[in-house]
Parts: C-alpha cells; sequence; structure tokens
C-alpha cells in the first residue's frame, strides 16, 4: 500500500495515513477471515471438551483400577449427579448418562454402595454440553486384582459427544482384563469401534 503524507500546519509537520478504500479493503479481509474462522473454532471447542473429559474418564478408570489393586478391595467408580451421593447402585444392561460426573470409592466392605471414609475423588464440574454415557448401568467395580467384577461382557462401553458439534462423537472402552481402550474412530451408527 502507497502510504500518503498530508502536511499538518498546525504542528509543522506531515502526517501518515491510510486512504478510506484501503481502510475498507482491509476491513472486508478481516470480515471474510472470520466468517471461515468462527464455525471452524466452534468444532475446535467441542473437540477440546470432548478430549478433556475423555482424558478425566480415562485418569479415573486407570486411578480405581490402580487403587483396587494397591489396597486389594473393589474399587468402584459411580456415576452421580449431586456430587455428593452416587445415582445408583446396580450393574445393569441399561444405558445410564454419566455427565452430571462420578464418584470413585474404595468399597472395603464389599457392598457396592458408598460408605462413609471410602470416598477417594470425585469429578463433577463438567460442561453441560457433555453427554457421557456408560452402556453398563450405574458403577463400574475393579475387585483387588485389577479386573472388571461381574463383567458378563467383554467391552463397557463409554461413549462421549457433545452437544455443540454432533459430528464430535468420540468413545472408550473398558475390557474385563481392566484395560483401557481410547476409540479415535467411533461408529456410532453401529456403536462400535473403528479403529484397526
Amino acid at each position: 500500500m502507497e502510504e500518503t503524507l498530508q502536511y499538518d500546519k498546525s504542528t509543522n509537520s506531515y502526517s501518515r495515513g491510510f486512504s478510506l478504500i484501503e481502510l475498507m479493503l482491509v476491513l472486508t479481509i478481516l470480515s471474510i477471515l472470520l466468517f471461515i474462522a468462527v464455525p471452524n473454532f466452534s468444532g475446535f471447542v467441542s473437540q477440546t471438551r470432548l478430549s478433556g473429559a475423555k482424558d478425566r474418564l480415562i485418569s479415573s478408570l486407570s486411578f480405581a483400577r490402580t487403587e483396587a489393586i494397591k489396597r486389594g478391595s473393589p474399587s468402584i467408580i459411580c456415576r452421580s449427579v449431586d456430587g455428593i451421593n452416587c445415582a445408583g447402585n446396580i450393574v445393569i444392561a441399561a444405558t445410564r448418562d454419566w455427565a452430571g460426573g462420578w464418584l470413585i470409592f474404595s468399597d472395603e466392605n464389599e457392598n457396592n454402595l458408598l460408605d462413609n471414609n471410602e470416598l477417594m475423588r470425585m469429578e463433577t464440574d463438567l460442561n453441560s454440553s457433555l453427554t457421557i454415557e456408560f452402556s453398563r448401568g450405574d458403577l463400574i467395580v475393579f475387585n483387588h486384582l485389577g479386573v472388571l467384577q461381574n463383567a458378563a461382557v467383554n467391552e463397557q462401553t463409554f461413549v462421549l459427544s457433545d452437544a455443540g458439534d454432533n459430528a464430535a462423537v468420540t468413545a472408550l472402552s473398558v475390557l474385563a482384563t481392566g484395560r483401557i481402550r481410547s476409540c479415535k474412530d467411533w461408529n456410532s451408527g453401529g456403536g462400535s469401534c473403528n479403529d484397526s
């Protein structure tokens, strides 16, 4: 761009500036860039929320499994809606939403209930646009060997999605051995992981 110089009589010097056409051209380019960037940024934010929630879930599952082995007693992760109590105490073949958070406790008396002095960790401050569905009900139990207790199926699956981006879906599964598997390519229609 060519600068234009104008003589200012009051200060006895030249002032530099841009013409109105140059200013309008810059504003037009900026508006086009923003028009392109904003939708992509929304998808980025959704993916970031999902990634953060998935990392917290993996961390919680790993922690519970490690504590079960270390303490020699079952560790339980239960879904919670209030951050204080477990929402239920059953393992069933029904999907439950865990987006309200979860509690991790050491079940030393093996009654599948959160009793006094058993709470080890809580995860409750999740974004309200997230949905976390677990395929096996209200809780997941690791026995003293770190494997899933009463595992009726080979995998127990968590599916995470974000209301801000319908295409943003990811999953992870816990194998009967207690191993946590993160799915990079989740098939929502078939409910399976397409990772090779």
